[in-house]
């Protein structure tokens, strides 16, 4: 049995079988592959969250959590996105930045309005390339922060603290804006966290701005 996180993977992967594996044969309504003796079931696994879990952990979170956080690190913009990411090549992290930079540059009402909040964990960090992936994402941060930062105001708040469940959950809940926009993922359950994370009440959920690329996409919509 081979899973995917999401059914167009599952096909592309037949597809791949199909025209790059001499003597395999594919059967795409049954989803196996046989090859040399063996048949391989080929299914789309989509991974959810624990929503229950996530919601009610949210609604825990203390009033001072928020007011604590903030001042911790520093955020001081009205309104607030939030990033949470391993520092992997597929989460399009430089690539946010250069996109948050150029909003800020053309719309100059959002500074000191808007902070970006990116909670980031290192991520094999024994690798060349992601050791060079890591450096791009701290120059582009203070790149960003040095043009457009003022005395009290900083545009992106780097977190790499350790944050337990309840904390993150607090920081999807009271965020105004998260940004999931991988270049590709397979399925990015930091989406599912932060809608599970969002208070029931009308009007104080945050929105969130999801890549097409993510595999949670498929499940969103």
């Amino acid at each position: 049995l081979l899973g995917f996180h999401v059914p167009a993977y599952r096909e592309n992967f037949l597809d791949c079988v199909s025209r790059g594996l001499d003597g395999a044969s594919v059967d795409r309504a049954a989803g196996t592959v046989t090859y040399d003796g063996h048949t391989t079931r080929v299914e789309a696994f989509p991974m959810g969250v624990d929503a229950s879990r996530i919601g009610r952990l949210s609604d825990e979170t203390p009033e001072s959590f928020w007011p604590e956080f903030r001042r911790e690190h520093g955020v001081t913009g009205s309104t607030v996105a939030v990033g949470v990411d391993r520092l992997d090549y597929t989460k399009g992290i430089p690539e946010r930045i250069d996109a948050l930079e150029r909003f800020w540059e053309r719309n100059p009402e959002w500074r000191g309005e808007l902070t970006y909040v990116q909670k980031a964990s290192e991520s094999r960090s024994a690798i060349p390339a992601y050791q060079r992936l890591q450096n791009d994402v701290h120059d582009a941060i203070e790149r960003v922060n040095d043009r457009f930062g003022t005395e009290g105001w900083t545009p992106i708040v780097y977190v790499d603290d350790h944050l337990s469940d309840a904390d993150l959950y607090g920081l999807y809940r009271h965020s105004d804006l998260a940004l999931v926009t991988p270049i590709r993922d397979g399925m990015n359950l930091v989406a599912k966290e932060y809608v599970a994370a969002q208070p029931d009440a009308p009007g104080e959920s945050g929105a969130l701005l999801l890549s097409d690329l993510a595999g949670a996409d498929v499940d969103l919509g």
